[in-house]
């Protein structure tokens, strides 16, 4: 007799309470349904529903026996559902919600890239760095920066993203390169408003914590302004490598304090139900983990800056950056 089958059927008068509901349900006749139930309760070894004439309930080891298949069969579904969908084409539009500079920098690139390889897909995306109840709105996914409250969603980390304090060449000859954190203090430093205290900023070094009370001409709420502001030598930033990294790369921006730790930022992909995610979603979420990941591209930058093979003017290989066009 089919196992699998009886465990369904068990299932089934279980949740219904009778023989003849879970019959109809199951389009099976009762003397079918009854004999998967004496073929389960034989091969268990155990007594599962005590039968009356007019009802059916779980005996106590039969209230276990239900609880327990009833996750398993869940995650069988769930599995099956997986393994089928790895063969079937993504198709249909996507939702999408991101971070206005994370969406801008990388993954307008990797929407390129994601719809060279399914073009029966379309996205629809929006920028933004307000919160967006996804659910709510309707989104299949959402791109969050920094730390997330807790919620009911489900969330997958991407990559992360270092956060540095750098200038430019040109202020830093003029002004001096800070050496310690207190040194900031004598430096226009701009500030990003969206921090919970933009004027505070935290560095670790050899397991202690410093902060230092910053000042400077310009607070603002976009990352981007403040990355700008930086190139044209007006002060000392503080921010994340996915916005500064190629200009750290190409030398438009230098890193200060770099013996500081100042901490870093998570990336994430936040959805709302696992279990019944459509494939066209599902290849999404997985091409961006591989595209980003732990090691994320923007990070690259401070490795070829300690690698002496790279960095010496001879015999270096020319490096590909995968920020795309940055001028």
């Amino acid at each position: 007799m089919d196992t699998l089958l009886s465990f369904k059927v068990f299932l089934a008068v279980a949740g219904d309470g009778s023989f003849a509901a879970a019959a109809d349900r199951l389009e099976l006749s009762r003397a079918v349904v009854s004999k998967h139930i004496k073929y389960l309760e034989e091969h268990i070894g155990t007594r599962l529903l005590e039968r009356t004439t007019r009802r059916v309930a779980l005996t106590e080891l039969g209230r276990a026996f239900y609880e327990r298949a009833q996750r398993a069969l869940g995650e069988l579904d769930e599995a099956m559902l997986e393994a089928g969908q790895s063969t079937v084409v993504p198709r249909g539009k996507i939702r999408i919600t991101s971070a206005l500079s994370f969406g801008l920098r990388h993954l307008a690139h990797a929407i390129s890239e994601f719809l060279g390889r399914y073009p029966e897909v379309s996205i629809e995306l929006e920028l933004s760095d307000h919160f967006i109840d996804i659910g709510e709105e309707g989104f299949d996914l959402a791109i969050r920066i920094g730390a997330l409250e807790q919620s009911s969603l489900i969330a997958r980390k991407l990559a992360t993203t270092r956060r540095v304090v750098c200038g430019s060449p040109a202020y830093l000859k003029q002004r001096g390169a800070p050496k310690t954190p207190p040194q900031l203090r004598e430096h226009n430093c701009l500030t990003y408003s969206y921090n919970p205290q933009p004027k505070i900023w935290a560095f670790k070094r050899g397991g202690q914590e410093e902060t230092v009370q910053v000042n400077g001409c310009v607070q603002v709420n976009s990352g981007d302004l403040l990355q700008q502001l930086a190139l044209d030598g007006h002060g000392i930033v503080l921010l994340p490598t996915f916005l500064v990294g190629a200009d750290l790369e190409a030398g438009r921006l230098v890193h200060v304090l770099a013996d500081y730790d100042a901490g870093e930022l998570g990336i994430y992909a936040v959805y709302t139900n696992r279990k019944f995610m459509p494939a066209k979603v599902r290849s999404f979420l997985e091409f961006l983990v591989e595209r980003f990941g732990d090691n994320a591209y923007w990070d690259e930058w401070s490795l070829r800056m300690k690698s002496p093979a790279i960095s010496s003017p001879r015999g270096s290989k020319k490096h590909v950056s995968r920020f795309g066009s940055v001028k």
